[in-house]
């Protein structure tokens, strides 16, 4: 029996895979229409139309498979090109709802014996599944190992595929310590020498061997409290307290607690971001809450991110954007395309203009303002373009997780947690979970200690460019079948040493200096990245001097920071 398996790679299904049988169905509808055939989300998939795009299925022997766009307002893509008219379908094709939309790959189990896996390419790398018949979950791991391709291709690095060690790795059998065969050959000789000598001699021999073994001793202890604790160590001991975080956070009116949208305006078949200017008052972002037409998108963001477990009850430290993502400025980079600003006069019948903007010069409308009320500008969905002023309303804006979670290293549980408090002085944040147990904690540095330059570090947590372990649970609803794959997360460690240590503004006398880098610490440790925001950097006691926080590039050089831990041990303390 031949099935079509769709792997979702983008959008807010993700990492699921849908399985239907061919001989049941004579086309898939696509789209956000609740009687589409796979469904997408009508606020996160945006760019989905109703019923955007169809695989038509043409029984026969073989069947063949074509994608037809259904008339969608962002077009439908086929391996990157706009799809015209009814196109071919073929094993190992990947789908784009709309340019930048949802992606999914299409495929079909078994695989016809003619149809051979394509050559990673630019435009399929992404969507490189090949699945063996009659094993469904293969079609899940090679989705899994996919993704992995696609990341090695797209970031110039070495293709890795996902779930397959190297044949060429071995396990070693671990060699004495050349320390302990010379200790052992040292008491054979003195043995043999001391043989014929006195009892008193024999007596004396013992004793120097025993004060040569304390020095030995007494030396290695004195060497592992002045290089500290290793990276091994350290991911060994609090590897099971460092977690996941995962968090999707949206903008609501305070009031009626409707989401928020960014107005867009499509312009020569560009979607860029509306301003406006009412009269000659200050440009604004065109905020609203009404979306009729689907041409507005919600305010929201998802994440993953890492995390420290600080108390046994449950609470946790991680960074403030990953936590409380609405405080952090820099919710949209604005299309590098530029913006629309808009001008209305409201004086006599009202005169409306249109200019393109470089969107630079409005950065400062990327931050929040939850202090004073906003205005909420509803459009004319019935002047052209749905272009038009209609009402205008003052609103307070508030900030909401829609979710926040957490995974512990090595499980597929995820723990709903909620948000206790977010510091107003650093990019700290403190979570809580609901424990069953007590849970493994790490340990925190002072508030006075402060690392020196050139001391080493180790950090922990989950990059996104680490390579990942899933697990693939299968279920079947209304006769599909469904795979979703499910992240099992497993530390990464990497270390480094504090380059350089900021500073918060000094004053002496007439004379105030600062650090451009604020109360931050430098970092050499580049070989990780996001998805490591919140996860504890250790000194080499294995106390937590720190969370990682971010980096910045110039070129090929590439630093990282760290916050200091005396501002998570404030949110602990306050």
């Amino acid at each position: 029996m031949t099935r079509i398996i769709v792997t979702h790679l983008s959008g807010s299904k993700a990492h699921q895979i849908e399985q239907f049988e061919v001989d049941r169905f004579d086309k898939l509808i696509l789209g956000r229409d609740p009687t589409a055939t796979i469904i997408f989300d009508p606020q996160r998939d945006d760019l989905v139309s109703r019923h955007h795009a169809a695989i038509q299925i043409r029984q026969g022997d073989p069947a063949r498979y074509t994608l037809v766009d259904l008339g969608s307002s962002n077009g439908t893509f086929l391996n990157g090109r706009p799809v015209k008219d009814e196109t071919p379908l073929q094993p190992g094709d990947t789908i784009e709802l709309g340019e930048g939309g949802p992606r999914l790959a299409f495929d079909l189990e078994p695989r016809p014996v003619s149809v051979s896996a394509p050559a990673p390419t630019r435009l399929n790398a992404k969507v490189l599944v090949e699945t063996r018949a009659g094993h469904p979950a293969a079609a899940a791991a090679s989705a899994v190992s996919a993704t992995a391709q696609a990341r090695a291709h797209e970031g110039g690095m070495q293709e890795v595929r996902v779930g397959h060690p190297p044949a060429d790795a071995v396990h070693a059998e671990p060699t004495p310590a050349a320390d302990d065969r010379v200790g052992k050959e040292t008491v054979l000789r003195m043995m043999n020498q001391e043989r014929r000598s006195t009892g008193r001699r024999l007596i004396i021999g013992a004793g120097a061997a025993a004060a040569l073994a304390a020095i030995v001793v007494g030396a290695f202890a004195h060497f592992g409290i002045l290089f500290g604790k290793s990276p091994e160590a350290i991911v060994a001991e609090f590897g099971a307290a460092t977690v996941v975080v995962e968090a999707r956070w949206h903008i609501v009116d305070k009031n009626t607690g409707r989401p928020v949208y960014q107005r867009i305006c499509i312009v020569e078949n560009l979607r860029l971001p509306c301003f406006l200017q009412i009269d000659n008052n200050p440009v604004q972002r065109w905020l609203t809450t009404d979306d009729d037409d689907h041409r507005g998108i919600p305010i929201e963001v998802g994440g993953r991110g890492s995390g420290f477990v600080v108390k046994d009850q449950g609470f946790i430290l991680t960074n403030k954007h990953v936590a409380q993502g609405w405080k952090v400025p820099g919710w949209m980079d604005f299309d590098s395309n530029g913006g629309i600003l808009i001008r209305i006069s409201t004086s006599g019948q009202g005169e409306v203009s249109m200019a393109r903007i470089n969107p630079k010069v409005y950065r400062h409308l990327k931050g929040w303002d939850f202090d004073h009320p906003v205005k909420l500008v509803r459009p004319n969905f019935a002047a052209p373009g749905g272009m038009g002023l209609g009402t205008v309303s003052m609103a307070l804006l508030e900030g909401r997780n829609e979710s926040l979670s957490v995974r512990f290293p090595d499980t597929r549980d995820s723990i709903e947690a909620r948000l206790v408090k977010g510091s107003a002085e650093a990019d700290v944040a403190e979570i809580k979970i609901d424990a069953t147990r007590k849970l493994p904690t790490i340990d925190l540095a002072s508030v006075g200690s402060r690392p020196r330059v050139g001391e080493r570090v180790t950090v922990l947590g989950y990059p996104g460019i680490s390579e990942e372990k899933h697990a693939i649970v299968q279920s079947s609803e209304g006769g599909n079948i469904t795979n979703l794959i499910e992240l099992i997360p497993q530390p990464t460690v990497t270390e480094g040493i504090i380059a350089k240590v900021g500073d918060t503004v000094k004053a002496e006398k007439n004379v105030q200096t600062f650090d451009d880098l604020g109360d931050v610490y430098q970092l050499t440790v580049t070989a990780t990245g996001h998805g490591n925001s919140g996860g504890p950097v250790f000194d080499r006691d294995g106390k937590v001097i720190g969370l990682f926080t971010y980096s910045r590039s110039s070129g090929d050089e590439r630093v990282t920071f760290a916050v200091p831990i005396k501002y998570g041990l404030d949110l602990l303390l306050n």
